[in-house]
């Protein structure tokens, strides 16, 4: 396929991660977007699996963009046209190779697995093809993973792709513009990632800065006490500031920053100064 003359290319990859509503908005945000030409989108298995968890919708790659934008609006069925699925299994589609004029690409679920097929550049599937190609064309790549706790392996991972170009960008969700319902929730968090392709959104809400007179301000409730002792009218010690948690008195097994186990490095440390030739200085008795 041709690439639009004018307008912007925006791939997007969808994954097992949850968070299937994600993908939902930013695939709707993106149709209604005049300033967006062409959506390539490519759902992995998981992410048809996901779709069908989450969101009820099962339907053959052809008619997932009608189902996803579904509700969207009158002028809904005007942008379906927009978005082209491709099959992950086709490592031979358009965006797989760097001389197809794509502008941006986001990956809205991703799974901690193409997280770790892109940081090793494996371009085992069509998304993580795809993202191999927007990093070594210099083009933005947006990873928006959906995973918590973080392994060490994920931090790593991260650490690796961020420094190979890539933004990642947790499903972390914001909560400075009052929101009300799932979708303030969602939509905020999709116009960021929107923004970082490039194409801010108008219903993004923007601090402007916390003002003395302003109706951002909040009356606070006093914080919920932390153990059973620190309450309301308790005698706390003079040396002792409340809620502060003593390691030798409450934690027998807690170890301080400092007392850092043999062979336990920092993340940092061991990325920079890799491989078995180094040395690591003696720590005083």
């Amino acid at each position: 396929m041709v690439p639009p003359a004018e307008g912007k290319v925006v791939i997007v990859g969808v994954t097992g991660a949850s968070g299937a509503i994600l993908a939902q908005t930013a695939l709707r945000l993106l149709a209604a977007d005049s300033r967006v030409a062409r959506v390539h989108l490519v759902v992995s298995d998981a992410g048809l699996r996901l779709l069908d968890h989450e969101l009820g919708i099962v339907a053959p790659l052809t008619d997932l963009p009608a189902r996803l934008l579904a509700g969207w609006g009158d002028s809904h069925l005007e942008s379906v046209g927009k978005i082209e699925v491709l099959p992950n299994a086709d490592i031979g589609a358009s965006i797989a190779s760097g001389s197809y004029s794509a502008d941006a690409m986001c990956v809205i679920p991703c799974s901690m697995g193409m997280l770790s097929s892109v940081a090793a550049g494996a371009s085992t599937d069509l998304i993580s093809r795809a993202a191999d190609v927007s990093l070594k064309e210099g083009r933005r790549l947006i990873l928006c993973i959906r995973d918590t706790p973080f392994s060490r392996i994920h931090i790593e991972n991260m650490l690796r792709v961020q420094q190979a170009g890539a933004l990642v960008m947790p499903a972390i969700p914001s909560f400075y513009h009052r929101p009300k319902t799932i979708d303030d929730l969602v939509t905020q968090y999709v116009c960021r990632v929107l923004a970082q392709l490039g194409l801010p959104q108008p219903r993004q809400f923007a601090w402007q800065g916390q003002h003395p007179n302003s109706n951002q301000n909040t009356k606070r409730n006093p914080p919920t006490p932390t153990r059973d002792e620190d309450v309301p009218g308790e005698q706390v010690p003079e040396d002792r500031m409340p809620n502060q948690r003593l390691p030798d008195e409450r934690m027998p097994n807690a170890r301080t920053p400092s007392a850092r186990m043999p062979n336990e490095d920092p993340l940092l440390e061991t990325v920079q100064n890799p491989g078995p030739g180094r040395v690591r200085k003696a720590r005083p008795a």
